[in-house]
């Protein structure tokens, strides 16, 4: 028995491919030249470095097993492989552990492999593998024997009776992670093998449907393709849809949580049904556990996009979308949506009256490089945006004659907060207001201290006839 599941483990987009020419999925068989690629390995015991290739493991079940020195789970999941190694010397598989971490002395690889010294030759500056057998959390592994992708199991299904069901041509019981797909932003979307599922809305502008079993998720993009404007969304909560639709009208301090950012005005039954929490997955191997998350996923998460001709501001593409996400929903849910005074709210906001001259007395980096913050004849040197309003942040968080929630700052600047800055203010100390003020004033930067209602989204049942 397989069941396919869609995982998300933990990420870091930085890491991760997405599906493309090369991918292997379940059922295709691996090139020979999968084989005689050099990778680059490290005896995690001895520390020994080298090259070599995986053709010693063509004739084993191979398992890859992706991991990095941060991810708890993975060491968990390496640990137990390492058990099972062990345990049974002479079952023939072998266990690749691959990381994207380069293994250089004093950094975090190192530094964890030292710790646990387990009896693997350890794939490190994976950039092959994980092209291969694209994936967006781990852990993450990859079955491979006879020269075929066999599975890719969640990892609390790499079991010695799955091992050897395997390595005896029987049936495994297991739930396999399917990451392998991705939406063509060229193609028609939701049909015709990109990304086909069922849909719940369409018309010539915009399309809604439902989960879509081995496809990643992906959270709202807006993208620029062929004279179109698209924005689009794959295998996410309805709480998410109505937060992406409605998010230029709710307040920027708001999210999609419920009582932040949105509010449920729903009968409890509906609640219970459409917006439960996620069933946890298993953590041992239990199928009827994953089968319930499963079903969760099918019956709770949607796919949306929306596609206008020519280039269009993304706040007119959310409005659009706020008239199809209502309509859809009215009508299969017996729902609708609308912007709504919310509680009040103490916070501060950042503006220029001159942008550009605001930019100038930021300063630039020296030949557009960034260098880390640094202590300077007693001072901090900043060098983006983002580390200004951060600093500020924690002024308001300790401010000596104000009492802001949670110190929530608002940057109404229009200053990028990846832009390259190159400054200096004075070591850290606590402010009042005023001193604040006068600080950020040599920046041209004005603050000022909001208390006021603000907008949020509310969600409530219109339709007395829908049966749940």
């Amino acid at each position: 028995m397989v069941i396919s599941l869609m995982f998300l483990s933990i990420s870091l987009s930085a890491q991760f491919y997405k599906p493309n020419e090369t991918t292997l999925r379940i059922g295709d068989s691996v090139p020979d030249t999968f084989w005689s690629v050099q990778h680059q390995f490290v005896d995690m015991q001895t520390d020994s470095l080298y090259t070599a290739d995986l053709s010693p493991y063509r004739d084993k079940l191979l398992i890859l097993d992706f991991w990095a020195s941060w991810c708890g789970p993975c060491v968990f999941s390496l640990g137990k492989m390492k058990d099972l190694r062990l345990e049974y010397p002479d079952a023939d598989f072998e266990v690749v552990p691959v990381a994207y971490e380069p293994f250089l002395p004093g950094l975090d690889l190192a530094n964890r492999i030292q710790k646990l010294r387990w009896p693997f030759q350890s794939l490190v500056q994976d950039s092959v593998l994980g092209y291969n057998f694209p994936h967006n959390g781990i852990p993450h592994m990859v079955w491979i024997y006879q020269g075929k992708v066999i599975a890719k199991p969640k990892w609390d299904y790499a079991t010695i009776e799955n091992i050897k069901a395997v390595l005896s041509g029987k049936q495994t019981k297991l739930v396999n992670i399917h990451q392998d797909w991705a939406i063509d932003l060229d193609r028609e979307f939701f049909v015709n093998g990109n990304g086909e599922t069922e849909i719940v809305y369409g018309n010539s502008e915009a399309k809604i449907g439902r989960y879509i079993t081995g496809y990643q998720t992906e959270f709202t993009q807006i993208q620029y393709r062929e004279g179109k404007t698209i924005m689009y969304a794959i295998n996410v909560p309805l709480s998410h849809i109505y937060y992406e639709a409605f998010k230029m009208d709710i307040h920027p301090l708001l999210d999609w949580r419920e009582g932040n950012g949105l509010t449920w005005a729903i009968k409890d039954t509906f609640r219970k049904q459409f917006l439960s929490d996620r069933p946890k997955q298993s953590v041992d191997g239990d199928l009827e556990t994953d089968s319930v998350h499963e079903a969760w996923n099918r019956k709770n998460l949607y796919s949306f996009v929306i596609q206008r001709e020519g280039l269009v501001k993304e706040e007119e593409m959310r409005q659009s979308f706020q008239k199809h996400v209502n309509t859809c929903f009215q009508d299969l849910l017996g729902i609708y949506a609308d912007i709504y005074p919310y509680k009040i709210l103490k916070y501060a906001t950042l503006r220029t009256d001159d942008l550009a001259s605001t930019l100038k007395r930021l300063g630039e980096p020296v030949d557009g490089e960034r260098p880390p913050i640094k202590q300077i004849d007693g001072s901090q040197r900043y060098t983006s945006y983002r580390a200004l309003t951060g600093r500020v942040t924690r002024y308001l968080q300790t401010l000596t004659d104000e009492d802001l929630e949670y110190g929530m700052l608002v940057d109404s600047t229009g200053i990028s907060m990846d832009h390259g800055c190159d400054f200096l203010l004075p070591k850290y100390k606590r402010l009042t207001y005023k001193e604040l003020k006068d600080l950020l004033s040599q920046f041209g930067i004005q603050i000022t201290i909001e208390n006021k209602r603000v907008p949020a989204l509310l969600i409530q049942q219109v339709s007395k006839d829908y049966q749940f």
